[in-house]
């Protein structure tokens, strides 16, 4: 036999064979694949190999993009679950996060600021805040916290006051998600600005809110003031 080919069996119908009666007779014909070589099918196999493999890894990359899309969701704040952890949060990046008293409303409608005047008297003023929590089999992984100044008055300004993503997961477009989200709350309050501030070397921040489509209007030195003009 060839070695260069293959041995394939063959039947050949109504063909008696006298010393076994009516069986059918066979016969080897060692072309019956028209001079293929083992090298051709060989390349053959390779190429089935490769063709199912990617296939493998399309299937695993979208079962993975939809468990990702589906893993995350935006929920309200809840206190019994999501305190504790915005609290470590904000204790843990205190470069990022400097005013710590602003802990003491998270649990509250409302959101106290005592604003100096030129004077140097002090006005106490209450803005309506909103906290969002993004969860992760109902674990929280990051939240957005915003700031009413509107007063109830058309074409009022907002504010992003803090975004937060823990490490493990971030680069996943929570962020993105959480500012979006964030916007969109102030803008169903009627909200007309949305202007945050961040720390001048949190350059993963400044990329987050520049891509949202926030311009720098404020350069205060070891800070930035962005600013997003929302349409009606």
């Amino acid at each position: 036999m060839t070695p260069d080919h293959f041995e394939v069996k063959k039947e050949i119908p109504n063909l008696k064979c006298p010393e076994q009666g009516n069986a059918v007779a066979t016969k080897i014909d060692f072309f019956m694949l028209d001079n293929i070589s083992t090298k051709s099918f060989r390349r053959m196999h390779m190429y089935t190999l490769i063709k199912l493999f990617l296939s493998f890894c399309m299937i695993t990359l979208g079962v993975h993009a939809m468990e990702t899309a589906e893993s995350y969701l935006i929920e309200p704040y809840k206190k019994e679950r999501d305190h504790a952890f915005i609290t470590a949060i904000l204790a843990e990046d205190k470069h990022n996060f400097p005013d710590a008293d602003m802990v003491a409303d998270l649990d509250n409608e409302y959101y106290e600021m005592n604003i100096p005047q030129p004077d140097g008297s002090v006005i106490k003023c209450k803005f309506k805040q909103n906290i969002l929590m993004c969860c992760c089999n109902a674990q929280p992984v990051g939240f957005v916290r915003t700031f009413d100044f509107s007063q109830g008055q058309p074409d009022g300004m907002g504010q992003i006051a803090q975004i937060a993503v823990v490490q493990e997961v971030r680069r996943k477009g929570i962020g993105q998600l959480l500012l979006t989200h964030g916007i969109e709350k102030l803008k169903s309050a009627g909200i007309k600005m949305v202007i945050l501030d961040t720390m001048a070397d949190n350059t993963a921040a400044h990329a987050l809110y520049e891509k949202a489509g926030f311009q720098k209007m404020v350069d205060a030195g070891d800070h930035y003031l962005y600013s997003l003009q929302l349409d009606s």
